[in-house]
């Protein structure tokens, strides 16, 4: 896509502050173009829960996981119906009893704080511990003063804020709490629930502005040093916002949120949040990992409704997902160690009262196997621009990746999946990785070139009796499987991974190197490093594998570089627009 709408939606712009977030429209058209009405979608690296909240606007039933807890509660809390008035009416009640509260100085804020600690005192028994109200009435609750990451400019969380900041916070937190108290009737009860979820949300969201990371800007406006240098950067002069008036402004933020998804074509968004989903998700209870227990061995005969589609998980290893009944995977996962989500979350985290773990799992390999494991098959993967550069990226061009990596997975009934049932789903993938070794080290090959090739692979490796005679059954297969140019070779189809871990890493990335500065010369395009790395990292299967320095070492072998615009050619091409591969 073309010039990507990011901040077109109040739903996300403003709603959900994030580290990265997925642009809405990218979501929806991939979701329109794989998934028909009530179809099943699962994004199990959810972030700020766009994927979810797309295929729900879009009659999709979406399914939102994340390791992070506070993606979890994002997604909860954007998507919980409440009546908007009401939510406004409340939170007005909220600042007024605020301001009679609230520290004059520095000296009322101190002693305010003398006499507050933490105690465990979670948003609602689905993410922990709850806290009664006798011992909320009595102690002012604060965070945990939780150890930050290496490189911090504070050692601990209390650190990011100022003595002011830190007691308005937590009588904040204290007022939202008390008026939405649960109490009464089961429906009383959900709607309490909901409207603290979107108060928070509000609050999640004030937090942001309202610490000592966060500065004004030459050209107005803010940014906190979280989101701009990827760490705890107390600022050199910390703006001073008055927390109530960015908290009320928040709220308008949230509801006009809130308005979007009331307002869907025909009610889409809600249909599909209430819809009652069975034989899909386990029967557990609980938005965190830690609540749960033996969940391989519980079935999923409970319908699941609104947030419970929305719950914590670890996506190298889907056990709450029964085999076989998502529809559609769509993702954007780490692909590196650039940006540490759930260190950089740690402010938000105890706030919220959330307690976590951190996992640095090698994904790519792991994501695809987990997928494949309970019933899809890795479609593809493709580089789109988010139409936005973020100052990571402005203040290090030539070290921070631009853009995202989005992979796909789906349920396929096909000639490659028919081919598997007539020799077996080993003996085909067996053929197929050969055929990529065969492809590799040919820079292509045609049909007689493959067969010649694989009748010697096939018999070292003990599988030829199985294909001897029916190597033209498996040509419907192959044409699927590969791309065919127009010499009649074939090669890896587009956005395709390996299969076969037996081809040296750099000669995977050799032949993708070459393939993907080929196709740019017919096409009369020119390639950065960036366009480069962000295509070979996911198809060479393992993204922390494939690295920066390894890419940058094979393509200074095979290619040379335009040094005045930054631009890759193979060797013994000249150049396009100007002197970049036309030819004499």
């Amino acid at each position: 896509m073309v010039n990507p709408k990011k901040q077109a939606k109040a739903r996300y712009f403003g709603c959900t502050a994030y580290f990265t977030r997925q642009s809405w429209d990218i979501v929806t058209q991939n979701i329109k173009n794989f998934t028909d009405k009530g179809d099943v979608v699962l994004d199990p690296f959810g972030g700020s829960g766009v994927t979810a909240i797309e295929a729900m606007m879009n009659g999709r039933i979406g399914i939102h996981t994340d390791l992070n807890p506070l993606s979890i509660f994002m997604a909860k809390a954007l998507s919980v119906q409440v009546d908007l008035s009401a939510l406004y009416d409340l939170s007005e009640e909220i600042l007024k009893e605020f301001e009679n509260l609230k520290p004059k100085n520095d000296k009322e804020a101190r002693q305010i704080l003398k006499n507050a600690k933490y105690y465990p005192n979670a948003l609602d028994s689905e993410f922990g511990e709850t806290a009664t109200l006798k011992e909320q009435d009595s102690t002012l609750w604060i965070p945990q003063d939780e150890v930050l990451p290496k490189g911090s400019d504070v050692d601990c969380v209390l650190g990011l804020f100022s003595k002011m900041q830190l007691a308005e916070l937590a009588i904040l937190r204290k007022l939202i709490f008390k008026h939405t108290t649960p109490s009464g009737s089961k429906e009383s009860r959900i709607i309490k629930r909901n409207m603290r979820y979107s108060l928070m949300l509000a609050f999640y969201n004030t937090l942001s502005m309202c610490n000592l990371t966060f500065h004004e800007t030459p050209r107005g406006g803010g940014v906190s040093g979280i989101y701009a240098y990827y760490r705890y950067r107390i600022a050199p002069n910390p703006a001073k916002h008055q927390i109530a008036d960015i908290f009320k402004g928040k709220i308008e933020r949230v509801r006009k949120g809130k308005r979007e998804l009331l307002e869907s074509p025909s009610n889409l968004f809600y249909q599909s949040y209430f819809y009652p989903l069975k034989r899909v998700i386990k029967d557990f209870s609980g938005s965190l990992i830690s609540q749960r227990e033996n969940v391989e061995k519980q079935d999923s005969l409970l319908q699941k409704t609104n947030g419970e589609k929305i719950f914590q998980a670890d996506a190298t290893d889907l056990k709450e997902i029964e085999s076989q009944s998502v529809d559609f995977i769509y993702t954007d996962p780490p692909y590196g160690a650039k940006i540490p989500y759930l260190d950089l979350s740690t402010m938000w985290n105890v706030w919220l009262d959330f307690v976590f773990q951190h996992q640095d799992p090698k994904l790519w390999q792991i994501l695809v196997d987990s997928a494949e494991n309970i019933g899809f098959e890795y479609v593809g993967s493709v580089r789109q621009d988010n139409g936005q550069a973020s100052f990571k990226k402005v203040q290090n061009p030539s070290t921070v990746l631009a853009g995202q990596i989005i992979i796909y997975f789906k349920k396929v009934d096909n000639a490659k999946v028919r081919a598997k049932l007539e020799v077996g789903i080993d003996i085909m993938e067996l053929m197929f990785q050969d055929i990529e070794e065969i492809i590799v080290e040919s820079n292509g090959a045609n049909l007689e070139e493959i067969w010649n090739s694989l009748v010697i692979k096939a018999m070292n490796n003990g599988y030829l009796h199985e294909i001897a005679d029916k190597f033209a059954n498996f040509i419907p297969a192959i044409n699927e499987r590969f791309d065919c140019d127009e010499n009649q070779k074939y090669h890896l189809r587009e956005n395709a991974s390996f299969s076969n871990y037996g081809i040296p890493l750099e000669k995977r990335v050799e032949y993708l190197i070459r393939t993907i500065l080929s196709k740019a010369k017919s096409q009369n395009k020119s390639i950065k490093f960036d366009d480069l790395v962000l295509s070979v990292i996911p198809l060479s299967k393992n993204g922390i594998q494939a690295s920066n320095k390894l890419i940058k070492e094979i393509l200074n072998e095979v290619a040379i570089e335009d040094e005045s615009a930054g631009e890759w050619r193979l060797k013994g091409e000249r150049g396009m627009q100007g002197n970049l591969f036309d030819d004499d």
